[in-house]
């Protein structure tokens, strides 16, 4: 039980900094740097990260749960086969 949790936690930190690193790196440079050379679209990639982290989140404490799981394979079936 402690080695799955410590696994969920790991993962969730990993998660969590994959999806916010690339905000902070895009804020330190604007912060030092000028930011008239950045595109808007390189504005949005850090923040849709951001946003993305949010759904990643729910979903691994989702697929931790077994009944949950369960449950999503049942409905999915009944979604594919109707």
């Amino acid at each position: 039980m402690e080695i799955t949790l410590a696994k969920m936690v790991s993962l969730l930190i990993f998660v969590w900094l994959l999806a916010w690193t690339p905000y902070v790196i895009l804020s330190t440079w604007i912060m030092f740097f000028n930011a008239k050379g950045l595109s808007p679209v390189l504005g949005v990639i850090p923040t849709v990260c951001c946003k993305i982290s949010a759904g990643a989140n729910a979903l691994l404490y989702g697929l931790r749960y077994s009944n949950l799981l369960c449950q999503y394979t049942i409905i999915s079936i009944m979604v594919i086969y109707s």
